[in-house]
């Protein structure tokens, strides 16, 4: 069975292992031939998992989904340090360096939402 990554709230925006893969790569910047090397896929085989991928995130082209699961990937981050910085003392250097990290990425979260700052 193969291991999936959440992108959203929803089933829908469940991404496969190679999915995630695939992912990484459109955001590096390679051509599905590019990734099919680099995974040992035909470009087809590449053309499908995209394609795929993108309608699980909602996407319409590959910047969008780059996009939306790079946003994602940040909101992840965002909330994996905020926690870690919830569990230190906040009087101590880390967890003062912890937090201003963690607001950091809210902040570019929002940014990227387009939100109010």
């Amino acid at each position: 069975m193969a291991t999936t990554t959440t992108v959203s709230g929803s089933t829908s925006g469940v991404l496969t292992s190679r999915q995630h893969e695939i992912l990484v790569l459109i955001a590096d910047g390679c051509d599905n031939a590019e990734i099919g090397r680099r995974l040992h896929l035909s470009e087809g085989t590449v053309k499908n998992y995209s394609r795929v991928a993108f309608g699980r995130l909602g996407a319409v082209n590959r910047a969008h989904a780059v996009a939306i699961w790079g946003r994602r990937q940040l909101q992840l981050a965002a909330a994996a340090r905020r926690r870690y910085a919830d569990n230190l003392d906040p009087a101590s250097a880390v967890g003062q360096h912890a937090d201003r990290e963690a607001d950091a990425l809210e902040l570019a979260v929002r940014i990227l939402a387009g939100g109010e700052l």
